[in-house]
C-alpha cells in the first residue's frame, strides 16, 4: 500500500476561499485589494493601519481638511463614511469662528482656515487641541490670515507644519503636496536603513514595495533590513503554490 496522501488542513481550505471570494468581491466593485492612494469622496487613502477585533482591514485616511483618521474598509468602499466628521458638523450647520462678509467661505482657503482652528480650539482632538498645538492669535480672523499666506498658497496644496510640535505660525507653516504632508505626520514610523532615515511610505516607494506589505512585515518583527530587501512575490503566485503542495 502507497502512502495516504496527506490531506490539506480544513483552516488553510478555508483560507484560500476566503482570498479569492474577497478578490471576487474586490473585482466586482471595481477595488483593487490595496486602498492605497485611492480617493472616497472627502477621504484620500494614506496606507494600510492594520485590523479591527472582527479581523476587517483599517486604513489611515486623510480628509480635505486635514484631519487623519483610522476607518474600516467596508465604511469607505459603503459610502458609509464620507470624511472625517467635518461633513457631518457643516451640515449640521457648525457656526465659523468669523463673519463671512469677506467672500470667501465658498472657497478652499477657507474650508482650510476654519478647519485649522476647529482643530487646534477642539480639547477633544488628540492630535492638535488635545496637546497644545496653538494657531497664532492673528490668525483666529480669516483676513489676516488670508493676507499672510494667499502669497504661499494654491488650490492643489495643502497647509502643513515644519515642526509638528509647533502650532500654525507664519514661520511654521508651508503649503505642499498631499505627498510631501503625509510624510511629515506624527503618526509616520521611520526607518533607518544604510544610515538613512526614511518614514515607511518613502522606503516602500524606493523599494518598489506596497506600503501595507512593508507594514505587515514590520508587524510580524521582520528587521529592518529584512523586510527592506525582500522582493515581494505576486499573490496569485502565492496561492497557486499553497493550492499545488
Amino acid at each position: 500500500m502507497g502512502d495516504t496522501p496527506k490531506k490539506t488542513p480544513p483552516t488553510l481550505i478555508y483560507g484560500i476561499l476566503a482570498y479569492i471570494f474577497t478578490r471576487m468581491y474586490n473585482q466586482q466593485m471595481n477595488l483593487p485589494f490595496d486602498l492605497q492612494n485611492i480617493r472616497f469622496q472627502k477621504l484620500l487613502v494614506l496606507s494600510r493601519a492594520g485590523s479591527d477585533k472582527r479581523s476587517e482591514s483599517t486604513w489611515l485616511c486623510r480628509c480635505d481638511c486635514g484631519n487623519e483618521k483610522i476607518i474600516r474598509r467596508r465604511h469607505l468602499i459603503s459610502g458609509g463614511t464620507i470624511s472625517c466628521g467635518c461633513a457631518h458638523r457643516f451640515k449640521k450647520g457648525y457656526k465659523n469662528l468669523a463673519s463671512t462678509t469677506h467672500g470667501k467661505s465658498g472657497e478652499k482657503i477657507y474650508t482650510i482656515w476654519n478647519s485649522m482652528n476647529y482643530r487646534c480650539n477642539n480639547v477633544n482632538d488628540a492630535n492638535y487641541g488635545g496637546r497644545g498645538i496653538e494657531v497664532d492669535p492673528r490668525w483666529k480672523k480669516f483676513e489676516n490670515f488670508y493676507n499672510d499666506v494667499f502669497p504661499l498658497w494654491s488650490e492643489n496644496l495643502s497647509i502643513d507644519r515644519i515642526d509638528n510640535e509647533k502650532g500654525y505660525y507664519l514661520d511654521n507653516i508651508r503649503f505642499t503636496t498631499r505627498k510631501v504632508q503625509q510624510r511629515n505626520t506624527r503618526t509616520n514610523r521611520f526607518l533607518t536603513f544604510n544610515n538613512e532615515t526614511k518614514c515607511v511610505s518613502e522606503w516602500a516607494e524606493i523599494k518598489g514595495i506596497k506600503t501595507s506589505t512593508l507594514f505587515n512585515r514590520l508587524h510580524n518583527v521582520w528587521n529592518v533590513e529584512r523586510a527592506l530587501s525582500t522582493p515581494t512575490i505576486a499573490p496569485h503566485a502565492t496561492l497557486i503554490a499553497l493550492v499545488t503542495k
